[in-house]
């Protein structure tokens, strides 16, 4: 899972809501020192095989009238690297809004990335509230509601839900090198956070 500078704000300002807090590479290892960038040449003989990796996302995330789209596009990128590890059919469906509760100060506050990144890599995100989800976990949470107070232990049940690895993305050939990969992507655009 790997998120990149705002687009349109490389100085840092990502979600649009809050700017991000450290530089790049500052916390998170960088794409382009780790992976080889694939070349520009190559990227149109990889496209196609790349657009079949859509399969992989369960749902589209919907944040309603909350300031969540951070936590959202990062709920959404760990299920589906989750979908690329297990498959689809293992793959268990996570409330973005049981991390957004954490990172966020109020429903329409907004957060960045990074915070969402730090929160589901140190303590995890909750299920969500499905009936699938209520047979294996102990705790469940929806999937909007900023309100809504997390379940009393929730932190048990989330710690088994945690991402181990992510990288910050530096440039825009980054950026296509990690989607031609299959890697799902969280990045800001405009002020708002979206998983590629």
């Amino acid at each position: 899972m790997m998120f990149v500078n705002d687009i349109d704000h490389p100085s840092g300002y990502v979600s649009g809501c809050q700017k991000r807090t450290d530089l790049c590479g500052s916390e998170f290892p960088v794409y382009e020192r780790e992976l080889e960038l694939i070349p520009r040449e190559a990227w149109g003989d990889l496209t196609t095989e790349a657009m079949g990796l859509g399969v992989l996302t369960s749902r589209i995330f919907d944040q309603k009238n909350e300031g969540s789209c951070a936590s959202n596009a990062t709920a959404q990128a760990f299920e589906i690297a989750q979908s690329m590890a297990i498959g689809k059919r293992l793959s268990i469906r996570l409330s973005a809004i049981s991390l957004y509760t954490r990172v966020g100060r109020s429903a329409g506050s907004g957060s960045s990335i990074p915070s969402n990144i730090r929160e589901i890599a140190s303590r995890g995100i909750l299920p969500l509230d499905t009936a699938e989800n209520r047979e294996l976990f102990d705790h469940v949470h929806p999937a909007t509601g900023f309100s809504k107070r997390l379940p009393s232990g929730w932190e048990s049940t989330a710690a088994k839900l945690r991402a181990v690895e992510w990288w910050d993305i530096n440039s825009f050939d980054g950026i296509i090198s990690a989607l031609l990969r299959g890697m799902p992507v969280v990045y800001g655009r405009a002020g708002h956070a979206i998983c590629g």
